[in-house]
């Protein structure tokens, strides 16, 4: 189905300009997500690049520390997707599960890294550095208490967040 011209920097606009996730501003404009990632595929082709303009004006909006807690804050959220899909596998051994973990604290440490010290992100990346070190130990000496691990991680992650986040 073809879509006015307006639809589409409707979407560019919710996308860009009102921080929305692409499902949320094609939803918002009654355009199917396929149609979205198409035209924002498209717009780049052209020399539009969607993503460097939302970040452009967020960064000119708040500043770079704005930028990154909003970057942050998206891989949170995401990392939160993540957990959830790694609980509710049902054919994944804890084991595996420990492992799923431990990598994506390894890509928590990776992004403080790159951050550099100077950011609030450096206890809460620490912290998982940590929790990656003892998935992994627990996963190569202790597997038998992999199950464990997983059960409390969850819990003590609001701690952490709570404390440092």
């Amino acid at each position: 189905m073809a879509h006015a011209s307006g639809k589409r920097l409707a979407v560019r606009s919710s996308y860009v300009n009102e921080q929305l996730d692409l499902k949320e501003a094609a939803a918002r404009h009654k355009v199917s997500y396929a149609t979205a990632l198409r035209w924002k595929a498209k717009a780049a082709s052209e020399g539009d690049n969607w993503d460097t303009s939302r970040n452009s004006l967020l960064l000119a909006q708040g500043g770079k520390k704005e930028l990154i807690n909003q970057v942050l804050e998206r891989f949170f959220t995401q990392s939160e997707n993540i957990f959830k899909s790694i609980d509710e596998a049902e054919n994944l051994s804890p084991a595996a599960k420990v492992d799923l973990i431990a990598k994506w604290t390894d890509s928590v440490s990776k992004i403080q890294k790159l951050l550099g010290p100077s950011n609030d992100f450096n206890k809460i990346g620490f912290s998982l550095e940590l929790l990656q070190k003892l998935g992994t130990f627990i996963r190569e000496h202790y597997p038998q208490h992999a199950h464990a691990f997983i059960e409390i991680l969850e819990p003590f992650g609001q701690v952490l967040s709570r404390d440092y986040g």
